[in-house]
């Protein structure tokens, strides 16, 4: 029997990263922290490639500074970077797949179909976000921590604006604003409140995110319309507005009613879409109602049913039927009388072609209030649509019947035809074989 004393002095992690045997990974020097690149992020790295004993290609001492998803001399550098961290060194065996490929590379003796060993440090990243879709933001200084500007925040930035071609258009050492309150250009705004104290970032915005078909003018340079600007912006410093929690019931409603007016206002400019953002975000000032008397409650409630009718009003110019008709629902579970939510519900229901519901609620409507215009033209409008719809099935189904006698009575005429011609090539000795063998003689020659 023999014993052993061990003792593990140190180890490498080996790793197949893509699974397919193309690319196995050793850290050699482990990273800080757990955060990866990802797709989007720009890279910069430090590399060595070789091919058996001899180096074939090396970035200079302070590295190469790429686009993940451009990619950076062979395949293997972006597929293996988003498995690193920052300051880690990785040596690679990299198959050919993703290293010079079928094509080798000629001027460094690499044949075709060549295996590749390679030395990669990621030395840093700037991260790349795509803010509402279509706003990119790379931030080129980051900073620790997690806090963010929320809504309403008092924020301190500096930034330069700049066109496509360079020019700066606009440009601020010390702006201050309140977020989230149309003070400056939407995509701006959204870029800042993605910040964190000491950050900075450049932002691309388009025109729908900036300022749109009509552009800004400038004293010096103007912004022409349908223009994507750039913004190099630094977060100096920001107070955060208070949260809900943090709130009384009347700092509460009044926020709450603050929202309200702003989805007013772009319903009014008929900014469909974030005046639902806005109307949506009041209602949950107002969802919980522990903190509030009893007739802070009654005008909560109200507060709320107005909310939900104008996000119904939106969701009908949107053709979002369906959410119109659910915020219809919200407003009649509390109030079943409500006579918008019954109009607006109504409204839904018509676009959807759902003539049954759409009658009980006009009908419910007209109760409510017998004089009321706009019910009464619905009304009128809807008789005229089921009048309409009806006669179209009438029309549809009749044509359906006729087409359904018409093969009845084709079919009988070809059962009485079909003995005759039946007869008929027996007479005359069908050869062609699309007959009964029975017809034929039982497929036997005479």
């Amino acid at each position: 029997t023999l014993q052993f004393e061990v003792e593990l002095l140190s180890w490498q992690s080996t790793k197949d990263i893509l699974g397919d045997g193309g690319i196995i990974k050793t850290v050699t020097q482990a990273g800080e922290g757990w955060e990866q690149p990802k797709e989007r992020d720009e890279v910069r790295i430090q590399y060595k490639v070789f091919h058996g004993k001899e180096e074939v290609a090396a970035s200079s001492g302070e590295g190469v500074e790429f686009s993940i998803a451009s990619g950076h001399l062979i395949p293997a550098f972006a597929k293996s970077v988003e498995h690193m961290k920052k300051g880690e060194t990785s040596k690679l065996v990299i198959a050919p797949q993703y290293g010079f490929g079928e094509a080798g590379l000629a001027e460094k003796g690499v044949p075709g179909g060549a295996q590749l060993r390679a030395s990669l440090t990621l030395v840093s990243w700037k991260s790349v976000k795509m803010l509402e879709g279509t706003i990119e933001m790379k931030v080129v200084v980051e900073q620790e921590g997690y806090q963010k500007p929320n809504e309403g925040a008092a924020v301190k930035i500096k930034f330069v604006g700049k066109l496509a071609d360079g020019r700066i258009f606009a440009q601020n050492d010390c702006l201050e604003y309140v977020t989230d309150d149309e003070q400056v250009i939407r995509g701006l705004d959204k870029v800042v409140m993605e910040m964190k104290k000491g950050e900075k970032a450049v932002a691309t915005i388009p025109p729908e995110h900036a300022f749109g078909s009509g552009g800004l003018e400038g004293t010096d340079i103007s912004v022409p319309g349908g223009a994507t600007v750039t913004y190099e912006v630094e977060l100096l410093d920001f107070e955060n507005a208070k949260e809900s929690y943090e709130m009384d019931a009347a700092e509460m409603m009044a926020a709450a009613l603050k929202l309200k007016e702003k989805g007013n206002h772009h319903f009014k400019r008929q900014n469909y879409e974030v005046a639902v953002a806005k109307y949506g975000k009041a209602v949950k000032f107002l969802e919980s109602d522990q903190k509030y008397t009893e007739d802070e409650k009654r005008a909560a409630k109200k507060v709320k049913m107005a909310c939900w009718n104008n996000e119904a009003q939106c969701g009908l110019k949107t053709q979002q039927f369906g959410a119109a008709k659910k915020c219809c629902d919200k407003v009649l579970e509390l109030d079943s009388q409500n006579l918008k939510a019954l109009y607006r519900r109504a409204q839904s229901y018509i676009a959807t072609r759902d003539y049954l519901e759409a009658s009980q609620d006009l009908k419910n409507a007209l109760l409510i209030d017998p004089e009321c215009r706009e019910a009464k033209l619905e009304m009128k409008r809807l008789l005229k649509l089921q009048a309409a719809y009806n006669n179209k099935q009438k029309k549809a189904y009749a044509n359906m019947f006729e087409r359904m006698r018409t093969v009845e009575v084709e079919g009988s005429a070809g059962e009485k035809k079909a003995p005759e011609e039946a007869k008929a090539a027996a007479a005359a000795g069908c050869t062609s074989g699309c007959c009964a063998s029975e017809t034929c003689g039982g497929g036997n020659e005479a």
